[in-house]
């Protein structure tokens, strides 16, 4: 007896060469899993119907850090295939359902990638059209979060009101929607209310306390068609200056689904100082939402973050000897010089223009993996030589600290160590000698964002009252493209009177010379490359003199 067997031919192919596991769902959501029978490999596949005036074959060429590679798009009589490449990863959706709203800082972060990805997209002529929590892709293992797909179909609250039933073709102004919509998302944990935002005050329920970021909301979300954004640029211009401003506020991640801290930038690219950026000020704002915001539902908590004193603990040895060095000269009730937030815009910053493209080069959330310290170390270091700071460095804190001793101890912590027969981390500080001020001065104006707590100084007496202007000058100058000679002129003669009043502000007991000059100057990238424009004498002629910053304004606190 001969046993018969049911023989079943095998699965058609879609379009001719995709192994689909469920044609239903590509048809239902607008995307799913398939294997590519021509190349073997597994692809994100997704339909698109034709219309009017929209051409997707452009996709394929798009290439962007946070745009997820579109591998081909095929098209057909009726419709557009887009195959994608099948990542493993998470979507922000299952993310913030796990783990809760973001913290503010890290939703800007990423509702800046996400938009900086898109107006590429929109320069070349083409537009998304699907942006939404299920599409945008984090947990990455071999890129930097987050990715944007082109996965399923939006859902209703991510679509332009005025789209959702007329048929029509998405174009910027839908992704500016769907990409403010994106942020409410992070924020609050909730998809944005579904005609938009009537009034700012509708933020009100979520706690949502930085204007900016209400206004931001507001503008891309309105509901009132003439008060909403139709495009990305404001968007992404006033979050780039609010990341500016707020980016050291963020706790340390507890996981690796969180952010990586920002890359450091080269210095034509570090964010400049604006004209409320200075060397001091007040603390920024910072935005805290409540556990519960709406009525009959409960918003999921932020998890717990590192707290950023664990680095500071291990150092505490080192700080209390720095501390002590000058902790004595600072309390003995002299009137201390408060140095005034004062600014002169360089040639690069986001701030630097209120029109233009943005360029998020500018802004430290350009997405390249970096094993590095705080953010503030990361701008720090787009500053310094490479190899000055430890890859671990911790700096956010003399953003927020006012005592000279401590803070000029936390960036001398945070100066590298070396090998052979270089100088260790505290010789390479220490021989910086009195132009540790304007090093430390001058970092925190490029890096601080607005209104870090004001440095202070001894009052040194109406004989030296050129040293805090003087300083004040060459801080600023450090991110300048213009030659610094007369600054550092300027700052020498100022600190040797510091040191001849016999008040010195305990950072040296010798006046400065060619060693600490030369250590300062080989310490910066941008110092080095004034210096050489200026030519090989190393002196100033007086036009270059006359040249110098003006004095600051200062103020005397008791």
């Amino acid at each position: 007896m001969v046993e018969s067997h049911e023989s079943s031919d095998p699965k058609p192919l879609y379009a001719g060469r995709l192994l689909l596991a469920d044609e239903s769902t590509l048809i239902s959501t607008g995307s799913a899993e398939a294997v590519d029978q021509l190349t073997n490999q597994t692809v994100i596949v997704a339909i698109e119907a034709k219309s009017e005036g929209r051409v997707l074959s452009q996709l394929a060429s798009a290439s962007h850090a946070h745009l997820n590679p579109v591998i081909e798009v095929i098209e057909r009589s009726d419709d557009w295939l887009v195959l994608s490449r099948a990542v493993s990863a998470k979507r922000l959706s299952g993310q913030v359902a796990e783990h809760g709203r973001k913290q503010p800082v890290e939703a800007v972060r990423m509702a800046l990638r996400v938009a900086d990805a898109l107006t590429q997209l929109h320069d070349m002529g083409l537009s998304h059209g699907r942006v939404h929590p299920d599409n945008v892709l984090v947990g990455l293992t071999d890129s930097v979060d987050p990715s944007l797909l082109f996965g399923t179909k939006s859902p209703t609250a991510y679509i332009l009101p005025e789209r959702r039933s007329s048929g029509e073709p998405p174009d910027a102004r839908d992704d500016t929607w769907a990409a403010t919509a994106l942020l409410y998302f992070m924020l609050t944990a909730f998809a944005p209310p579904f005609d938009g935002l009537q009034s700012v005050a509708d933020l009100d329920a979520f706690a949502i306390e930085d204007t900016l970021l209400r206004e931001v909301l507001f503008h891309g979300l309105a509901k009132d068609r003439e008060k909403r954004a139709r495009t990305l640029f404001a968007l992404k211009r006033e979050l780039a200056r609010w990341f500016i401003a707020h980016a050291a506020d963020e706790p340390m991640p507890q996981s690796t689904l969180m952010s990586h801290k920002p890359p450091p930038l080269p210095p034509s690219m570090a964010p400049s100082p604006r004209a409320s950026v200075g060397i001091v000020g007040g603390s920024p704002s910072e935005m805290h939402l409540p556990a519960s915001v709406q009525p009959g539902s409960a918003l999921p908590p932020p998890k717990p973050v590192w707290l950023r004193s664990v680095p500071l603990t291990i150092g505490a040895a080192v700080l209390g000897i720095v501390v002590a060095w000058g902790i004595s000269t600072l309390r003995k009730g002299e009137q201390t010089v408060v140095l005034k937030n004062r600014f002169v815009p360089g040639a690069n910053g986001v701030a630097a223009t209120a029109s233009g493209p943005i360029d998020l080069a500018e802004v430290p959330v350009t997405g390249k993996e970096q094993e590095s310290g705080d953010a503030t170390a990361s701008c720090v270091k787009g500053y310094l030589r490479d190899g000055t700071l430890v890859k671990t460095a911790q700096l956010d804190p003399i953003c927020k600290e006012s005592e000279l001793p401590r803070s000029l101890g936390l960036l001398r912590m945070a100066f590298a160590s070396t090998v052979g027969t270089a100088p260790t981390s505290a010789a390479r500080f220490d021989a910086l000698g009195w132009y540790s001020l304007p090093t430390l001065a001058g970092l925190r104006q490029a890096c601080c964002g607005d209104n870090p707590p004001a440095l202070k100084l001894p009052d040194l007496g109406d004989a030296c009252s050129d040293f805090v202007p003087a300083l004040e000058g060459l801080a600023r100058a450090i991110g300048s493209t213009q030659s610094i000679e007369a600054a550092i002129r300027r700052f020498d003669e100022a600190a040797k009177c510091a040191t001849k009043s016999g008040r010195a502000i305990g950072i040296s007991a010798s006046p400065p010379g060619p060693v600490s000059e030369k250590a300062f100057r080989d310490a910066f990238n941008t110092v080095q490359t004034a210096t050489d424009n200026a030519g090989a004498s190393g002196t100033s002629s007086p036009a270059t003199a006359a040249s110098a910053p003006s004095a600051a304004p200062t103020s005397r606190a008791p």
